[in-house]
Parts: structure tokens; sequence; C-alpha cells
């Protein structure tokens, strides 16, 4: 009697020391962008620029700077239909704040930027259809037939 609880002890060891040494992984993928935005550019002038330089603009380079923006690029570069390409990415670093920031884009440049779309978590799971709903539905009027 004593082995097999010598052996469920190591065994229940094992498990505990394989979970805390996976939880400081599992935690790491855990990432949550909670200061992501994206905004619609209507001046080709504002457009991202490549390099280290957000646009070609200094003036605004040093805004965002200043507003705690660490990315901003096209969103959607590819794309064939030109509003689309107006669409831009604006990540911010944990001090800065969308709220402050589109508020500081629409009063400074009012005709520049003018949509502001952000990112959200989904509060709830959806679920895709199901083809056996239809079936439920079907037995709920009369469960004798239901094929």
């Amino acid at each position: 009697m004593k082995n097999i609880s010598n052996k469920y002890h190591v065994d229940k060891l094992c498990i505990i020391v394989t979970l805390v040494m996976w939880m400081p992984l599992l935690t790491l993928g855990q990432v949550y962008y909670d200061t992501i935005a994206w905004i619609w550019v209507n001046d080709n002038t504002f457009h991202a620029a490549d390099g280290n330089l957000f646009t070609n603009k200094n003036e605004f380079n040093i805004f965002l700077e200043t507003n705690h923006v660490v990315y901003y690029e096209q969103a959607l570069p590819f794309a064939k239909n030109p509003e689309l390409l107006k669409i831009h990415e604006i990540r911010l670093n944990s001090q800065g704040s969308i709220d402050y920031l589109y508020y500081s884009l629409t009063s400074n440049y009012p005709e520049v930027f003018d949509n502001l779309s952000r990112f959200s978590l989904p509060d709830t799971t959806l679920y895709v259809y199901n083809p056996a709903d239809h079936m439920w539905n079907l037995t709920l009027n009369d469960p004798n037939q239901w094929l």
C-alpha cells in the first residue's frame, strides 16, 4: 500500500512541477492591445512613410512622439480602394491615451483626421451556425417527427 501512495505522490508532484514550469510561458502569451486604434487620414502628405520616421512631416512626427505614439503605419497598403488606403493603425505606449490623441489630432488637424475605430476585445463568444440547431427546432414543435 505504501508503494502505491508514494507513486501517487510522485506523479502528483511531477504534474505540479510541470505546471509551474509552463505557467510563465502561458502568461507571456496573453497580450491585450488596449492602446490600438485605426484612424482615417484624408491628406496624402500625412500618410505613413518608410523608415524610422512616422511621416515626412517633421512637425507631425514630433506631435506623435509627444503623444506617446510608438507605431503609425498604413493598415492596408495593398488595397485597391482609395478609402481603405486612408486607414492608418496607431499604437501607443502604456502612458498614452487614445481619447486624448484623437481629440488632439482632430483639433490640431481638423481636415486631415476624421474617423476613429478602437480595438476592442469581444465580451462574448460568438458561435457559428450548427446544423443540429435546425433539428432541435423541429423537435420543439413535434418530438415524434424530426426526420
